[in-house]
């Protein structure tokens, strides 16, 4: 059965429940390069590493658009890895409220979430909540490291 459900803010990381894997992603944007990166990080319920990746991309998109592509490469990486019970996290508040609504979206925006949630009907038991960015710094990072790297690079180990 596949679920959607939202999550209170959290001010500290706390571990998925067991048999989950919690996906962490973030972005980073280059404006004067016309560059963004997206960065997922996924622990496990012990907290400890499972994978990670970085993707650059081009472009200069609003935040909310770029947060919304580093959360469709979570989604992607959580699919491809065949994870069935996941909870993605994203410091942007506003993304994660679209994510939860019903309301169709017809913004260019809405079209990332709508691929967001088509990936995330592929997954038994998946919920996306809001962190705050004090509790994302491991996927903060990642993107900041597109600025000198391109296309996609994932870790199987801590990078």
């Amino acid at each position: 059965m596949h679920r959607r459900e939202s999550i209170a803010s959290s001010t500290s990381w706390s571990p998925p429940p067991p048999g989950s894997v919690l996906f962490m992603c973030d972005a980073a944007i280059f404006s004067e390069l016309s560059k963004f990166g997206a960065g997922v990080v996924a622990l496990n319920s012990d907290g400890q590493f499972v994978i990670a990746c970085r993707e650059a991309n081009y472009g200069s998109p609003n935040p909310e658009l770029a947060e919304a592509c580093a959360l469709r490469r979570a989604v992607n990486l959580a699919c491809e890895m065949g994870c069935y019970s996941v909870i993605f996290a994203s410091d942007s508040l506003s993304l994660v409220q679209r994510i939860n609504s019903h309301v169709r979206d017809r913004s260019l925006v809405g079209a990332v979430v709508s691929e967001i949630k088509d990936g995330m009907s592929n997954i038994l038991i998946s919920r996306v909540k809001f962190i705050r960015w004090q509790s994302n710094v491991l996927a903060h990072n990642l993107p900041k490291s597109c600025l000198i790297c391109n296309g996609l690079c994932v870790f199987t180990s801590t990078p």
